[in-house]
């Protein structure tokens, strides 16, 4: 047994002879096929504790029709999975139905073993039977690409010939978990505590590190871990993919900790797929929700990507991450910079992306208005760059007209939403931003300090017309937030005519907007 493998186990073994709960030690030895510990533990079982007991007895053989009593509708996911693979594995397809059909029942949206389900039935040649439960699974999840092309199948009278798993047993693989140093020292105990409590077992544990970072060091009493170091401008994913040698990667954003499930649910969704998928997504979870700056972010920044199964490529985005390394290195993947968009580059380079409805991982970063502004124009650079948004001063003043869009549309939602608390957080993005852009063009050597001071200056202008209207100082309200943001050298007296022109069409559009806020909208805005 590996270091990280055996400090996982006696994490396991201490907190389920405390809590008296031992489902996910047991699936921690079936995952090891460490079945003489599974034996061991037939004596601590409680009775009374059903769950324990179904899962002890499917890792036993025992016949899953006896144990069928014994699932309800608070039995885990992997468990009633389980339970559906031993049906199958015996080759009992009434029971898996009934099982299934008992699912539905309690209204578990349970696309995990109806997707099992469908390609069994469409290898058996039961393609009616196959075409009613895909159409039941589209119907609790209408975005899985690999469920429509069963059904396709189903109607076309056409077996299943892939590789099904239909052990009880999770299947036994080799997993590395990885995650950023940037941004995780206040964290980063509590995180290593959530990893080693996982009950899948975990083979190493990564820790990378930036170009930029200081050397890591351990922390006493944490989990045996191993620290690379990305180069520049290289993903910390991609770092991980390439010092790793297990099968698959967890991957872990900075500030999350892993829910203590997490990559059970990953393994099984990578199980099974109408082609093996490259990477597996879930929801993140948002632990601070209470300040201004944190309902901020879990709105705008870490909106809730659904809670049904989908294999859209949108769908797995700056998410927790499981990827299948082996699919990756074979369709030649390059990891981008930016993890929200792992998703859609897997899917251009022909691999299947799953996201699962599970939460996966729970986000544990406070912020202020400023600090979650300061993320969402970092998120949207690498694209901007792309774009040519900072080709020249003027092209970067007209493409500031896409962040007053963004500003319209948050501020409508608030207005649809009857939510006022997020008004002026959506009101001040765009001057916040628009100076983070002005600052950054800079850096670039875009234009001097006192062009961009000219042009920060005519936008904030823009706001003087409703603070005379409404008896208010909005401006000096912004000013006052935007603090040592603000560039501060003098103004240019002249600016060149392109950056003019460009400038001047910005600022009336601009003006226009504000001349259209009611004042009961201003009021809100103001606070």
């Amino acid at each position: 047994m590996n270091p990280v493998t055996e400090y996982q186990e006696n994490a396991l073994q201490a907190r389920a002879h405390e809590e008296r709960v031992f489902a996910g030690l047991l699936f921690f030895h079936a995952a090891r096929r460490a079945l003489d510990k599974l034996d061991a533990l037939a004596t601590d079982l409680d009775p009374k504790n059903e769950q324990d007991l179904l899962a002890f007895e499917l890792f036993q053989g025992t016949s899953p029709g006896a144990l069928l009593p014994l699932a309800d509708a608070d039995t885990e996911p992997w468990i009633r999975h389980a339970l559906l693979k031993a049906f199958l594995n015996r080759g009992d397809t009434d029971g898996a139905l009934g099982l299934w059909n008992k699912c539905l029942q309690w209204q578990v949206p349970d696309t995990l073993s109806a997707n099992l389900l469908i390609p069994y039935l469409l290898r058996e040649g039961a393609f009616e039977q196959a075409g009613t439960v895909s159409a039941v699974s589209l119907k609790l999840a209408n975005a899985q690409r690999d469920v429509t092309l069963w059904k396709a199948q189903a109607q076309a009278a056409q077996r299943y010939t892939g590789d099904l798993y239909l052990d009880p047993l999770p299947r036994e693989c080799s997993v590395a978990v990885a995650l950023p140093l940037r941004d995780n020292a206040p964290y980063l105990r509590d995180i290593l505590a959530g990893v080693v409590e996982q009950y899948y077992p975990i083979t190493e544990l990564i820790l990378v590190e930036d170009a930029e970072d200081p050397a890591f060091e351990a922390i006493a009493g944490a989990p045996p871990c191993r620290a690379v170091r990305a180069q520049p401008g290289e993903s910390w994913i991609a770092r991980a993919l390439a010092e790793t040698r297990a099968e698959f990667l967890a991957t872990l954003p900075a500030t999350c900790a892993l829910a203590i499930d997490a990559l059970p649910y990953f393994m099984l969704a990578l199980e099974h797929g109408a082609e093996r998928p490259a990477c597996a997504g879930g929801r993140v979870e948002d632990f601070h929700q209470d300040k201004p700056g944190d309902r901020w972010r879990v709105a705008r920044l870490n909106p809730a990507a659904g809670m049904a199964r989908s294999t859209a490529a949108e769908a797995v985005a700056n998410e927790a991450l499981c990827i299948d390394t082996a699919a990756f290195r074979a369709l030649n993947i390059s990891v981008p910079r930016e993890p929200e968009t792992i998703g859609t580059t897997t899917r251009e380079a022909g691999g299947e992306t799953h996201y699962i409805p599970e939460a996966v991982a729970c986000c544990l970063r406070e912020d202020t208005i400023e600090s979650a502004l300061d993320t969402f124009w970092q998120r949207r650079l690498a694209e901007r760059l792309r774009a040519g948004a900072f080709a020249s001063p003027a092209a970067l003043v007209t493409d500031l007209a896409t962040l007053k869009e963004a500003m319209v549309a948050f501020i409508n939602d608030d207005i649809d939403q009857g939510n006022t608390s997020l008004v002026f957080p959506d009101f001040f993005l765009f001057f916040h931003n628009t100076v983070l852009d002005l600052q950054y063009g800079v850096k670039r050597g875009l234009l001097d300090e006192a062009a961009a001071r000219a042009v920060q200056d005519a936008f904030l202008g823009a706001i003087g017309p409703m603070d005379a209207r409404y008896k208010r100082d909005l401006r000096g309200k912004v000013e006052k937030m935007l603090g040592k943001r603000l560039i501060a050298a003098a103004p240019a007296s002249e600016l060149p005519p392109d950056l003019r022109a460009a400038l001047e069409n910005a600022v009336k559009s601009l003006e226009s907007l504000f001349e259209a806020f009611p004042q009961d909208l201003y009021l809100a805005i103001y606070g």
